[in-house]
């Protein structure tokens, strides 16, 4: 996976994925009324990063809010990238800015 990259809404975070940086950023507001239709694609994104990974991956997250179906979600992504790091295939580093 090289780049995956989705422009923010109101409603949405501006998510970028760059495969070959190890960056994924997840920024803005997350308060969508059906989380199902934007996190399942971004969790098989990470997913398939997550097959080859590179060597360090950072992620962002700069959220200015995000309500209770996106906390879900997020902890979702969370786990799969603990997943990853405990594998040893990539070193993770999470930055939460808030």
């Amino acid at each position: 996976m090289e780049h995956f990259e989705l422009t923010a809404s109101d409603k949405t975070p501006y998510v970028l994925i760059d495969g070959i940086k190890g960056l994924i950023e997840v920024r803005g507001c997350s308060i969508h009324e059906n989380a199902d239709r934007f996190f399942l694609p971004l969790l098989d994104q990470v997913e398939a990063y997550c097959k080859a990974p590179v060597d360090r991956t950072t992620v962002i997250f700069a959220l200015t809010y995000f309500n209770s179906s996106s906390a879900k979600y997020l902890l979702d992504l969370l786990k799969v990238l603990e997943e990853l790091h405990a594998t040893g295939q990539s070193r993770v580093e999470l930055e939460w800015r808030y």
